[in-house]
């Protein structure tokens, strides 16, 4: 969606050098400081640690990222599109959830929640199931007539545990070559069900909707901004969840530590969710 030009770090540069105020949008897996996001009118920097800086200006319509060090382009082709393109498109008005998601009949149905709650894991064994994967971590959002679900390029990133759940070997944050994904047209969006991790609950289970207030708050608790601080950003984001809140059926879902139960998890996902009649039958 928006083209990317990679220059070496070595190489003559006609980015400009952004802001000194940066704010961090982003933590890589070991939960330390990943990407910092800068703005200044109609540029955006996004500055990921030891991979590039990446810079898109409205003028031009396309990104360009300097490289650190001699580092390959592969990886900072995939950093691009698993962080710096979600984020970029989120600060030009779609919206972006933290969110797994997959493919049904009346739509796409995305998975929400914290790192390590199971949005990839509860994918993957769905798409086992017949259902294909339409997004992994990053999900965005167009609000208009309807609320469609956009897919990007993607690849599935599972942890060793369920990775080796799946048959998959010790390939932990890596995924089986048959789960990428491509960029499509937008689906609508059908459902969220947002992920509750917790210890000692007696069964997973899909809880009935979350309505009004309670959607809109369990949906902004998973959307990133490129900038919050951006006040007319931040009222459009506010007001284009309220839509999906309006809209959308918002579920929960209990989860416990562990895949003993995963298969039952993904039964009352199906019941509940995928298959219910009508999508706001609690």
């Amino acid at each position: 969606m928006l083209p990317l030009a990679i220059t070496s770090h070595d190489s003559p540069s006609s980015v400009p050098v952004p802001p000194v105020r940066k704010r961090l949008v982003w933590l890589d897996p070991s939960r330390t400081a990943g990407a910092y996001a800068s703005q200044a009118g109609s540029h955006y920097w996004i500055d990921v640690s030891d991979v590039a800086m990446f810079h898109y200006s409205a003028a031009t319509g396309q990104v360009m990222a300097v490289t650190r060090n001699a580092i390959e382009e592969v990886r900072v082709q995939a950093i691009y599109r698993r962080v710096v393109l979600p984020f970029l498109l989120q600060a030009l008005g779609y919206e972006m959830l933290h969110a797994s998601a997959v493919r049904t009949e009346r739509g796409v149905v995305a998975f929400c929640g914290d790192s390590g709650a199971g949005k990839s894991t509860i994918a993957t064994g769905l798409r086992r199931r017949g259902y294909p994967v339409w997004a992994d971590d990053a999900l965005l959002l167009e609000v208009g007539a309807r609320i469609g679900a956009i897919a990007l390029p993607f690849v599935v990133r599972l942890r060793r545990e369920s990775a080796e759940f799946f048959g998959l070997g010790g390939r932990g944050d890596g995924s089986s070559d048959d789960l990428s994904g491509i960029e499509r047209d937008p689906v609508e969006l059908a459902a969220v069900c947002v992920l509750k991790r917790r210890a000692g609950s007696e069964d997973d289970e899909v809880i009935g909707c979350h309505r009004g207030t309670a959607a809109l708050t369990a949906l902004l608790a998973h959307a990133c901004a490129f900038n919050f601080e951006d006040l007319d950003r931040k009222r459009r984001m506010v007001t284009q969840y309220l839509a999906v809140a309006a809209r959308i059926p918002v579920f929960e879902a209990v989860v416990r530590p562990g895949l003993e139960r995963l298969s039952e998890l993904l039964d009352h996902i199906e019941a509940r969710i995928i298959h219910a009649e009508p999508a706001w039958a609690d």
